[in-house]
């Protein structure tokens, strides 16, 4: 994710919230040998995606949708809320 939700409280105006509820993301082809294991799994939003070739940028921005739709779904139901909050590493 390219951009947090930042939080919300209940005296915002309805596009206060919509703004600051927002996720951007990205989507990067990598390696998985360069990838480190971790306790942490997200689970059921992975399942849903087609992580075939993006080469072709329609592809892409279709996938790019599909994710920010994925990671919206999963913060509105609170699901690995670990996820939207800042790593310190």
């Amino acid at each position: 994710m390219c951009k947090l939700p930042a939080p919300v409280t209940e005296n915002m105006t309805e596009r206060q919230k919509k703004r600051r509820e927002s996720v951007k993301c990205f989507v990067k082809k990598m390696n998985i040998r360069h990838l480190m294991s971790t306790k942490y799994k997200m689970e059921n939003v992975f399942d849903k995606m087609q992580l075939a070739d993006i080469s072709d940028m329609s592809e892409k921005v279709e996938l790019l949708r599909e994710v920010e739709k994925l990671f919206k779904a999963a913060y509105s139901n609170n699901a690995s809320h670990w996820v939207f909050k800042k790593q310190v590493v």
